[in-house]
């Protein structure tokens, strides 16, 4: 791993740490019941974990990378992945929990969005 990657994913563990202290500081205002809380840990958990795969796989020197038009087909395959992978975890959180699905689903969406707007910036910054 480059030092570009070992930067990266300092910067994941801090950015990570934040939506956990929000959620402990303010998750029993947003929920009544601590399901939705662990659920919403969980999730956390999955886009960290995801980004580390999407930082190993778009690493700008990985053969699949070099190759020509092999960028976008990836790109657009973790993209599909994590929407995919996203919708399962909100419906089965919806099917199994049953408890408090709106707020779960937009506290869930609101993570989404950030761990989004996360790997942008490192896809645009290390794409060259």
């Amino acid at each position: 791993m480059t030092s570009a990657n070992h930067k990266y994913i300092l910067y994941l563990v801090c950015f990570s740490i934040v939506p956990v202290i929000t959620l402990a500081v303010f998750g029993t205002s947003v929920f009544t019941d601590k399901r939705p809380l662990i659920g919403s840990g969980a999730a956390i958990a999955f886009f960290f974990l995801y980004e580390i795969v999407v930082m190993r796989m778009m690493n700008p020197k990985s053969p699949a990378i070099t190759t020509p038009g092999r960028f976008l087909n990836l790109f657009m395959g973790l993209k599909a992945v994590k929407i995919l992978l996203s919708l399962v975890w909100i419906t089965l959180y919806a099917v199994a929990i049953k408890v408090e699905t709106k707020r779960f689903a937009l506290v869930f969406a609101a993570l989404y969005l950030i761990y989004l707007l996360f790997e942008t910036l490192y896809l645009t910054r290390n794409r060259k």
